[in-house]
């Protein structure tokens, strides 16, 4: 749920326990957080980014695809639906 927070933690080689423990939340409610079952408090995200070092809104930056929109290209002579970017000119 938050990639750059799980990349940094595996880098800096810093275990979801130890940060955990260190946040003064249980490992258990730490995984759910992090995969996006629970939210993090605001002093906790405070807290985590103050502890890896890094800027807590990158840190809590969740991925989301690219706008598309739907169109239809026809290949070999069938109509197939493809995404494709918005900024894609016709």
């Amino acid at each position: 749920m938050f990639p750059n927070l799980l990349w940094i933690l595996r880098l800096e080689r810093i275990s979801q326990w130890l940060l955990a423990e260190t946040v003064g939340i249980s490992a258990a409610a730490l995984s759910l957080k992090l995969a996006g079952r629970m939210s993090f408090l605001e002093m906790e995200r405070a807290r985590v980014a103050q502890i890896v070092g890094y800027r807590e809104q990158w840190l809590f930056q969740q991925l989301a695809p690219p706008e598309s929109e739907r169109i239809t290209r026809t290949v070999a002579g069938r109509e197939i639906a493809a995404l494709t970017p918005a900024t894609e000119s016709r």
